[in-house]
């Protein structure tokens, strides 16, 4: 699974909590890129983009783990082989000897489920979800209408998904969608454009995990979990993350789901934010890298897939990847070695693409 440089950042700064920038499948020394923050007595958060194996590689941060460090995927226990580059993941992570070693990984995609269509820009519609998908996005299959699919990636505030990663599915009865609950009402919300009935009433603004079965417009819920964010307070002092500044009802400006302060902050702004964890999931931020403004062009999904390349994915002490993931890297903008990530804003209703 490969990252271009933006998710490969992402990517490197979640799996690698003291390496270089994300630099998915180069073969080298994987890990979790980042900033070189050492973690506090509580260790160091880190959410972002998987880039690169061996360790992990998120935020330019190398991040060390073992096969029994707990990984979940979607709030069900997953391993190490579930990883892929280009997905987002949730790290809480320590100091072992001066390196970053994670404690637990965990993956939260923002869906998973059947397509409903693929309108003519390029933007796959899952579960109401909106999901666009740029030249930096990991295609993984092909993804049609009818067809299921797990989305990788970070929302904006109209709750559209940028897509980190793409992969096609075998079919399945259950169904996933995660994000801030709002428009509550009673036992029922939404997330997206997706309304979703459960058997007890959520807290408004709340990031959770439903898992259901889909019932024409809405979906069932058999399960709701709470993002790993949630669970950050009380076991780091130190963040290293990114995501889309969102502004909530009482106008105050987070990024996936923590309050952050900083002035000159704009709505759907992508950064990168390192600081310290305090009490209610407040950061303390004492660097807010915002990216450039940066032309996203939809990708079309139709696009005859590049031929499988092994040798980009190749994970030291793990089994090699299975045959027929279908790589896509016949893009301007991706690079193998990326020094700088790139950032970027973007408003999912007028994204520019090439005539």
């Amino acid at each position: 699974m490969q990252g271009n440089e933006f998710w490969k950042f992402l990517l490197a700064a979640m799996l690698s909590l003291s390496s270089p920038a994300f630099s998915a499948g180069t073969g080298g020394k994987g890990g979790i890129g980042g900033t070189g923050h050492t973690g506090g007595i509580g260790g160091t958060g880190i959410v972002g983009v998987i880039t690169d194996f061996g360790s992990i590689f998120v935020n330019g941060l190398e991040v060390g783990y073992g096969p029994d460090t707990p990984v979940e995927i979607d709030a069900r226990p997953g391993s190490e082989k579930d990883l892929s580059v280009g997905e987002v993941v949730t790290v809480i992570a320590e100091r072992r000897n001066g390196k970053l070693f994670a404690r637990r990984i965990s993956v939260v995609d923002p869906v998973v489920g059947q397509v409903s269509s693929i309108d003519p820009d390029h933007l796959l519609h899952v579960l109401g979800q909106t999901v666009i998908a740029s030249g930096r996005t990991v295609i993984s299959g092909n993804a049609a209408p009818g067809g299921y699919v797990r989305v990788s990636g970070f929302r904006m505030s109209d709750g559209a998904i940028l897509a980190s990663r793409i992969e096609s599915i075998p079919p399945a009865e259950s169904a996933i969608v995660s994000g801030p609950a709002e428009s509550v009402q009673g036992n029922s919300f939404r997330i997206g454009g997706l309304l979703i009935h459960s058997a007890s009433p959520v807290k408004p603004g709340s990031e959770v995990i439903v898992s259901g079965r889909q019932d024409g417009e809405r979906l069932e819920a058999a399960s709701i979990s709470p993002s790993p964010s949630a669970d950050l307070q009380g076991q780091v002092e130190k963040l290293d993350i990114q995501g889309f500044v969102r502004r909530n009802e009482d106008g105050n400006y987070l990024v996936d789901g923590m309050l952050l302060k900083g002035s000159g902050l704009r709505q759907d702004e992508f950064v990168h934010v390192s600081g310290k964890l305090s009490d209610g999931l407040h950061i303390d931020a004492e660097k807010i890298e915002p990216h450039p403004e940066h032309p996203v062009t939809p990708f079309p999904f139709e696009m005859a897939p590049l031929p499988f390349r092994e040798e980009l994915l190749e994970r030291p002490g793990m089994d090699a990847p299975e045959k027929g993931i279908d790589i896509r890297t016949d893009r301007p903008e991706f690079s193998l070695h990326p020094e700088i990530p790139q950032q970027m804003l973007i408003h999912p209703q007028h994204l520019e693409r090439d005539d």
